[in-house]
């Protein structure tokens, strides 16, 4: 019937060859009829076709191509018929390649493009037309819409069944690459993503049939990093990552390829001249990781669940890789709590960039997705709970999104308040983080902040020490959430928040029995909060209950304090060991601080039983200053002859009553010079409580000296200190601001001790203020400004002071600094205290610095009220010209003042280290150094070691990083002065000193500059293999460029720099240490080379730069030549040493003592040598067999430079040394000079004879690869 019709449709009196064709012309036009009848007329014809003759056959499919060439829209079912055609004729007809050619090169109706695709998978094809068909295919990719894109790369996908994987994985992550920015512009963009999110689902459905084209999609991105830069491979790899067999090799992939473009981007900013040859920017894989979670919401469902696993799999990976460093605190153990977690952006390793990248991954998908919010809790609970190395990162992931945003936390609070539960069991700092992480929700919630009170309450009578601390801490950052809600929100919740307030004071109280870390805890945080004007009194009521249990109400006794209630066990018949119950001096200076902030608010009226209080309070301080400074450390049982040996249970007591006593005299001092009047008898009184708590100070001293080893101090454990930052700050202003000559503040800056001690004081007041947890933005401003003013006093005290000054001619004690040195350290401590706590203030904190002190060298101001910040290299550049008035001034006076300048160079490096080296102006302001720096080192002959060490040191670097490497060579060739050459047999007690360069290197400080330059030569070698790694892959993957070679030439031309300074050393004598670190940089240096010549080999061996062989003309003439004669007189040194170092053996003789450490260290140093030489000839022949292949393949002699030398396999014929026995007396009053000398003109005796090696006992040839030296 079907037949009947379609026979009726095509005319009954036509032939059969006529109705097969008006069946092809009626598929061909009538593309608006229906699939019935389409699906008619194929079954009628598709039978007939195999009985068809193939020259028929071909004259079907030539008009199906000529259809598509017109770009007529035709019916899908004549592709499938033309698909039949095609296999037909494929196997008997030659001229089918003719159609698929004419199909290839027609333009495609975009409706036809999708069934085109298909009929090529029906299709037999061959390889080379396979390529053919793959070609078309991905071009016909940029002519599709949007919405005809993923159905025709599924096609792609099935036909890489037929093969030719790997390049249409290729093509289509490259389309999608180019087609980004595009899209971007032109598209409407979610529609783009969900058909970008189309295309992985294809993709990987693709993939889980043939698992080979998910291995050609890792290798992809494997052999290129900069796929690994680009969204839609990496989504695609995500995506894929849920198959079980290609899971665990993608992300092993993703997180090796994630560490390793942050671990090169951080050596391209230690190697910033190839940045232009070699871009690798860590920045820019964030954006693509972000990127891909943003598009997340927009079609890509399937790469949350592997997106956030791969973001927790980096943050374990990270954090396992400092797990000792960030090892969770543990209270039991003495120390003092951890620093909040201060992310410095300056100082980031790759490893810190990797758990940044995973923290914000977590944290974006937590807040676009809901379905893996409970997964990410769970998993932050599973971290905590496990005591993982991630803990503190996860703990920061939780504080995050309960701080952005929290209602999306608000439905697992029951989840949040499970995982309190773990609080009391959890390390110190684990559960403190834990708790500041969930504060937010306690302030909004009140049955959360409820039951999160139990929790604490269980914890301060929990057994160990850790449960305490965090429940005493938890209450207190309570309390001050109550006030800090109080301040935002209406006095309608003020009665509310008062109750919880007070219940909370009175949990507190109950902590004033408990161990002296907790009181100590307690104290600070209630001292904290007594600036909230409604509690202030109520804290001060406490501690001053607390106060008066301690002290001595009986006017007319001479101590004011009672120690034995402040020691457990502080008597003789008690027993046990004493350890401190009540930490006084913290007490004390709490409640001096509380007394100050009510006094401060004396706007707030106080009831009449405070103020009594109040009143009675300060008798009792000022009584107790009073008799502190008449009493004598003898009324408090303490004195020389007193027992401070730690093993017994007198001299443990006596060790904690002196350190009371230490920090009780100076919160005594703080509290005499904020409370009293300006008077001169007032500062008589700091003084004589100052003098007192040196002498306590002394007496902890020498309980800890005399100590056992392997035995703990107990009174060293403990931080006796507690003079406040704005005490500091406020007494070192009065003392040295200006017009204060007449005033009673003299008597204190006459003191030379106790201007010491303030100094001495700010670094450890710095130390506790960064452990501190700054709750309030106005504290934090306070401090701040503290620092700076600081920092402005100390510039100021340094650029007044010389060597008059009694600052420097005090003699200090033993094992201290002058005051000025002190002063340096204090400087430094204040500039690594901003980095760590402000970092983004830094810019900030050195130009407030500079603007008051000197002339800004380049001012950026405008007339806005808030004028940008200048750049960081202008404000460092400021900082630096004022130390240089400063370092000139110490060097230029009548006494030089070495060890100050030395401290002023390690500021000077640690502003150099600040400054940004992209920025356009860091060779000019870095070349400006250099000229400071090297006018010092060339007119200036010092003899301080630790001066020209770091002088030297900073020189050098700045010098690398401008790329001036003349005048480091300029310093080598100084060296080899001073050391002396191989090849002249010159007298090496001669001052050769009036032939260098630069003044500053001179016998004295020649060692210790040698071996600083070859640690750097040492690091330079290593930067270059990474660079050469570079340019391997700059070559792989843009090919042999302009660009490319432009990179090569500088290699070369660096390198030439390089071997300039190493050969000088090799033409120098040195011996010992020196030997050895030339040794280790030669190694370098011909492993630096062997790679060179394998890229060579590799890239294009029949182009040979004139640069490259002026590098090989150089490592030849330049440093193997020297090599040999250097390892000659080396190995003939090492054997004098030896020789004359051998014990004498005696009868009886045992072999403890000194003379057997000796032997130990001389048999390791022989060890070690016995490994440096053979390393060092293999690393030559490697080079020179890479040589030798280059040679061939190039055509170019390379080896006429270098020298094969018969010494190389050598035995060091020793018999020589022997006949110089007799000087051996000598050689033990000066054996450095002498073993120079005789190793010096030992080898130029062989060089005389010939170096007839056969002779002397030698060995010829080149029989092995390994030197070998005679025992």
């Amino acid at each position: 019937m079907v037949k009947k019709k379609v026979l009726f449709l095509l005319g009954i009196n036509a032939s059969p060859l006529k109705k097969k064709r008006q069946i092809i012309f009626r598929l061909s036009k009538d593309s608006e009829s229906g699939a019935k009848q389409a699906t008619q007329l194929f079954n009628v014809l598709l039978p007939q076709v195999d009985m068809l003759d193939t020259n028929t056959l071909y004259g079907f499919a030539i008009e199906i191509t000529c259809f598509i060439q017109h770009q007529v829209q035709i019916q899908s079912r004549l592709f499938e018929l033309f698909s039949k055609i095609w296999n037909v004729l494929s196997a008997t007809n030659s001229q089918a390649n003719d159609i698929i050619d004419k199909l290839l090169i027609a333009s495609w109706h975009p409706a036809s493009a999708i069934s085109i695709a298909s009929v090529f998978n029906e299709m037999e094809l061959s390889t080379v037309q396979l390529q053919k068909v793959c070609k078309r295919m991905v071009k016909q990719l940029a002519e599709l819409d949007v919405e005809e894109t993923p159905p025709f790369i599924y096609q792609l996908l099935l036909l890489s069944r037929k093969g030719m994987k790997r390049e249409i994985i290729t093509s289509i992550c490259h389309h999608f690459i180019v087609l980004k920015e595009y899209a971007t512009d032109n598209v409407d963009v979610p529609s783009f993503r969900r058909m970008e999110g189309t295309v992985m689902l294809h993709m990987s459905f693709a993939i889980k049939q043939d698992q080979d084209l998910g291995k050609e999609l890792i290798k992809y991105v494997k052999n290129d990093k900069s796929h690994a830069l680009e969204t839609f491979p990496i989504a695609c790899l995500l995506s894929a990552a849920r198959i079980h067999r290609l899971e665990d090799m993608i992300f092993d992939l993703l997180r090796s390829t994630v560490i390793s473009i942050y671990k090169d981007n951080e050596k391209l900013k230690q190697c910033g001249w190839i940045s232009k040859f070699s871009r690798i920017d860590g920045n820019r894989l964030q954006q693509v990781m972000m990127e891909i979670v943003k598009n997340s919401e927009h079609g890509w469902d399937q790469i949350i669940q592997p997106l956030t696993q791969l973001a927790m799999l980096l943050i374990d990976f990270a954090s396992s890789q400092g797990f000792a460093a960030n090892r969770p605190f543990s209270a039991s153990s003495g120390m003092a709590p951890p620093a909040p977690i201060i992310i410095n952006n300056n100082k980031q390793s790759p490893m810190d960039h990797v758990i940044s990248l995973g923290k914000e991954i977590l944290i974006k998908i937590f807040e676009l997705h809901k379905m893996v919010r409970p997964e990410i809790l769970e998993q932050i609970t599973a971290r905590i709970v496990s005591h993982s190395p991630s803990t503190m990162h996860f703990l920061d992931i939780l504080e995050t999104i309960i701080a952005q945003d929290y209602f999306a936390i608000e439905p697992y609070i029951i989840n949040l308040r499970d995982t309190l539960d773990y609080l009391s069991l959890l390390p110190y700092a684990t559960a403190e983080r834990l708790f500041r992480a969930v504060q937010p929700v306690a302030s909004r919630n009140n049955q959360f902040r409820d039951g999160l009170m139990l929790i604490l309450r269980k914890s301060m009578f929990a057994k160990d020490l850790n449960g305490r601390m965090v429940s005493v801490n938890g209450f207190l950052a309570l309390l001050s959430d109550v006030f800090s809600q109080q301040n935002n929100n209406s006095s309608n919740s003020s009665r509310p928040s008062q109750g919880v307030a007070f219940e909370i004071l009175g949990l507190l109280r109950r902590c004033f029995n408990q161990q002296s870390e907790i009181r100590a805890a307690a104290y600070k945080g209630l001292a904290r909060l007594s600036e909230h004007r409604e509690i202030a009194s109520d804290i001060f009521e406490i501690l001053y209950s607390q106060f008066q249990r301690v002290y001595e109400k009986d006017r007319g006794m001479v101590t004011p304090l009672r120690l034995d209630v402040c020691v457990d066990h502080a008597s003789h018949s008690s027993g046990g060991a004493p350890r401190l119950a009540e930490p006084i001096h913290i007490l004390l200076a709490s409640l001096f601080q509380t007394l100050k902030n009510l006094e401060n608010g004396m706007d707030v009226t106080h009831n009449s039983v405070i103020a009594d209080q109040i009143h009675s309070c300060r008798e009792d301080l000022t009584s107790l200053v009073f008799r502190l400074s008449k009493s004598d450390l003898e009324d408090f049982e303490l004195d020389k002859t007193a027992d401070f040996d730690l093993a017994t249970h007198l001299g443990q007591r006596n060790n904690i009553y002196a350190g009371l006593m230490q920090g009780t005299f100076e919160a005594a001092i703080e509290y005499e010079y904020f409370m009293r009047k300006d008077t001169l008898e007032s500062y008589q009184t700091i003084l004589n409580l100052f003098k007192k708590r040196m002498d306590a100070a002394a007496l902890l001293k020498e309980g800890s000296s005399v100590a056992d080893k392997g035995r703990k101090s107990i009174a060293m454990q403990a931080e006796y200190s507690v003079s406040s930052l704005e005490f500091l700050t406020d007494v070192t202003r009065r003392m040295f601001s200006q017009g204060n000559i007449q005033r009673p503040i003299r008597a204190l800056r006459g003191d030379i001790g106790f201007v010491h001690y303030v100094i001495l004081s700010i670094p450890i007041a710095l130390k506790k203020m960064t452990h501190q947890i700054i709750s309030t933005m106005a504290l934090q401003e306070r401090h701040f400004q503290q620092c700076i003013e600081l920092s402005k006093l100390c510039i100021h005290i340094l650029k007044t002071e010389d060597s008059d000054s009694s600052f420097v001619n005090h003699p200090p004690k033993k094992g201290q600094h002058s005051v000025l040195e002190s002063i340096w350290d204090a400087l430094k401590n204040i500039c690594e205290t901003i980095l760590q706590l402000w970092p983004n203030r830094i810019n900030t904190f050195f130009s407030r610095l500079t603007a008051c002190t000197m002339d800004i060298v380049e001012t950026t101001t405008t007339t806005d009220s808030a004028p940008p910040s200048p750049p960081t290299n202008t404000v460092i550049f400021n900082v630096v010209r004022l130390l240089e008035e400063i370092m000139n001034h110490y060097l230029s006076d009548r006494t030089p003042l070495y060890k100050e300048a030395a401290k002023l160079m390690q500021v000077v490096a640690f502003l150099s280290h600040r400054m940004d080296r992209e920025a356009t102006d860091f060779k000019e302001r870095a070349g400006y150094m250099t000229d400071w720096l090297g006018s010092m080192i060339k007119e200036r002959p010092l003899d301080d070691i630790s001066l020209a060490k770091q002088m030297l040191h900073l020189y050098i670097q700045l010098c690398a990083d401008i790329q001036n490497f003349t005048l480091i060579v300029y310093i080598a060739q100084d060296l080899h002065m001073i050391h002396g050459d191989i090849d002249h047999d010159q007298n090496i007690e001669e001052d050769p000193s009036a032939q260098v360069q630069n003044m500053m290197i001179n016998i004295k400080t020649c060692s210790a500059i040698t071996l600083q330059l070859l640690m750097f030569m040492d690091q330079l070698f290593d930067d270059m293999m990474w660079c050469i790694g570079r340019l391997k892959i700059t070559a792989s993957t843009t090919g042999f460029t302009d660009l490319v070679r432009e990179f090569e030439t500088s290699i070369c031309h660096r390198m030439m720099s390089y071997l300039s300074i190493t050969s000088e050393f090799t033409k120098a004598v040195l011996m010992g240490q020196h030997a050895e670190g030339l040794i280790r940089t030669l190694i370098k240096t011909y492993k630096t080379l062997t790679a060179l010549t394998k890229y060579k080999l590799m890239s294009e061996p029949k182009q040979i730069s004139d640069d490259f062989i002026s590098l090989i003309m150089m490592s030849g003439t330049g440093i193997t030549d020297k090599m040999y004669q250097f390892l000659i007189i080396y190995g003939q040194e090492h054997h004098t040493t030896t020789t004359t170092n051998e014990p004498k053996k005696k009868t009886g003789s045992t072999t403890t003592g000194p003379n057997s450490r000796k032997q130990m260290v001389q048999k390791a140093k022989v060890l070690r040598e016995s490994k440096l030489v053979p390393k060092l000839i293999y690393e030559v022949e490697e080079f020179e067999r890479y040589l030798i292949q280059l040679t061939r393949k190039s055509n170019k002699d390379l080896m006429q430079y270098m020298k094969r030398s018969t010494s190389r396999d050598f035995k060091i014929n020793m018999s020589i040394i022997h006949t110089e026995q007799q000087q051996q007396q000598q050689e033990e009053e000066d054996p450095v000079t002498v073993n120079k000398q005789i190793a010096v003109r030992n080898f130029m005796k062989n060089k005389g004879g010939g170096h007839d090696e056969d002779d002397d006992g030698a060995s010829s040839g080149r029989g092995s690869k390994r030197a070998r030296t005679s025992r």
